[in-house]
């Protein structure tokens, strides 16, 4: 495929919306091409998709791992506090 061409209506505000132009394919090579450009569109969205939940599940895991990290600072200071309140208290022979 050398390319392909797409319309897209912009209004006065500078939004995209609906434009109402249709291209029939009429020969098997415009068939074909429509054919191969709606495999390229796919494959691209495909890929879009692939990337944003890579980088939803990184994001994730990286919030995970700090709150995970927050509370072990958390519980270690817990730990801490309780060895000081022991530390102050009677000890036993």
């Amino acid at each position: 495929m050398d390319g392909f061409i797409t319309f897209v209506y912009i209004d006065d505000e500078g939004r995209s919306r609906p434009h109402g132009i249709t291209i029939e394919a009429e020969t098997e090579e415009e068939i074909e091409i429509q054919k191969r450009a709606s495999m390229l569109l796919k494959l691209k969205i495909r890929r879009r998709i692939k990337s944003f939940l890579t980088r939803r599940k990184a994001l994730y895991l990286f919030k995970e791992t700090r709150d995970a990290q927050a509370d072990q600072a958390k519980s270690g200071e817990d730990r801490k506090d309780e060895i000081d309140r022991l530390d102050g208290g009677e000890k036993l022979d």
